[in-house]
């Protein structure tokens, strides 16, 4: 059976032979591979065509519109082949990758057939493998729904006739083609196979295009719903509940990154359809636009945003101790934070430090007695401990944190 390999790259020169290089070692060698450039400005080109060289199964296509969707629609109206594959221009295939893919594919009767690979860093250097492919088609959806497991197209083989009913590949889904691709196989109901071995190199660098999860989290929360909401066998299984906590991890992955790369001023009015609908928690939507427009727009945009957004939920009751805090009101932050600890047990350490600062605002030795419960509570607090070496120093510029950390997100989450 032949195969096509639908090969886009953008400036992708510093890897690109090695992508070709390794279809030129396959073992299968009942293939075609279309190259599109998609708008390339560096020698991408001109070095896959050198290391092409004369082989004609290799077919080189041009697409001016920036996307890979456009790029890989451009390859697919050129592709022949009974079954579609893919390669990223920055991986590369082990020898026995499409050969193991076309048996399995023959000996299962499966239309989509994934395998794992392994993750290579920008010299080439293996640091890692995908997860392990051991699921059935019971338990593939439920994962799935909630995290792409098989995360890059270089992974996926699929029957030309049944990928016919998925394209045009979607603009809008251009991030997370892959997943599209998986999610519209498991919802159309085709047959699945995994080969549990790694036949790809993944590369990992800072230009991927998937690396930017704010991005990606962007087009994978609709995407994610529209599973959700027209492959009713999750629903078997899943509650609305936990669909909401699902989708709403999603946008705390989305945010998170935008926080920690600089990019917090992006986040108010992200998703914002999706909490309107339902789908997203409204508090954590509220708490991250609120440390938003307190970072970006100041204390009064702060207040005014609070005052709007009113809510009865642990982390309301926070931003409501970081207003007080803020102009002052020590007493008041010291109840609002312990009200939005209380639930919790103790688990809510920023909230159990951000009480000890306020009382240490108006009662140093009372402050600091509070704050070593919260050492005691988990001695390599970061947060804790730089506060307690400044209030022990005499500091009066301490004040309660912002982001809260993984974890405490996680119980706020299953809080109800």
């Amino acid at each position: 059976m032949k195969i096509s390999i639908l090969v886009p790259f953008h400036k992708q020169e510093p890897f690109i032979a090695e992508a070709v290089e390794s279809m030129k070692k396959q073992s299968y060698d009942f293939f075609e591979a279309i190259l599109v450039d998609n708008a390339s400005t560096d020698g991408s080109l001109a070095a896959a065509k050198k290391a092409a060289g004369a082989d004609r199964r290799f077919i080189f296509e041009t697409e001016p519109e920036p996307g890979i969707a456009h790029a890989l629609n451009k390859g697919l109206t050129a592709a022949t082949g009974e079954w579609i594959t893919f390669l990223d221009a920055d991986d590369y295939f082990l020898a026995e990758r499409l050969e193991k893919a076309i048996k399995t594919a023959e000996s299962t009767g499966a239309d989509l057939v994934v395998c794992r690979g392994y993750k290579v860093d920008e010299g080439g250097e293996i640091f890692g493998e995908s997860e392990r492919l051991v699921f059935d088609a019971v338990t593939f959806p439920l994962i799935m729904a909630q995290r792409n497991i098989c995360w890059s197209m270089s992974f996926l083989t699929l029957r030309r006739d049944k990928l016919n009913s998925l394209v045009p590949f979607p603009v809008e889904y251009s991030a997370i083609l892959d997943y599209y691709l998986i999610l519209g196989a498991i919802a159309g109901d085709w047959r699945i196979a995994f080969i549990d071995e790694p036949l790809v190199g993944k590369r990992h660098h800072d230009d991927n295009f998937s690396a930017d999860e704010f991005r990606l989290m962007g087009q994978e929360i609709p995407l994610t719903v529209d599973f959700l909401g027209r492959y009713a066998p999750v629903g078997s299984v899943f509650s609305r509940a936990t669909y909401r906590r699902i989708v709403t991890g999603k946008y705390l992955r989305g945010v998170q990154y935008a926080r920690r790369h600089g990019r917090i001023g992006e986040v108010p009015g992200f998703a914002k359809t999706f909490v309107d609908a339902g789908w997203i928690e409204p508090a954590f939507y509220v708490y991250y636009n609120a440390v938003a427009i307190l970072q970006t727009g100041g204390v009064d945009k702060f207040r005014a945003f609070l005052g709007r957004n009113r809510l009865v939920h642990p982390l309301y009751y926070y931003l409501e101790g970081i207003e007080c805090f803020q102009r002052g009101d020590f007493v008041e932050a010291e109840e609002a934070f312990k009200r939005a600890a209380r639930p919790f047990r103790g688990r809510f350490l920023e909230a159990a430090l951000g009480s000890a600062l306020a009382a240490a605002m108006v009662n140093r030795p009372r402050g600091l007695r509070m704050l070593k419960r919260v050492l005691n509570r988990e001695p390599g607090y970061i947060d804790a401990l730089v506060s307690w070496q400044m209030l022990v120093g005499g500091d009066s510029a301490v004040s309660p944190i912002l982001f809260l950390r993984e974890s405490t997100l996680s119980e706020l989450l299953e809080w109800k």
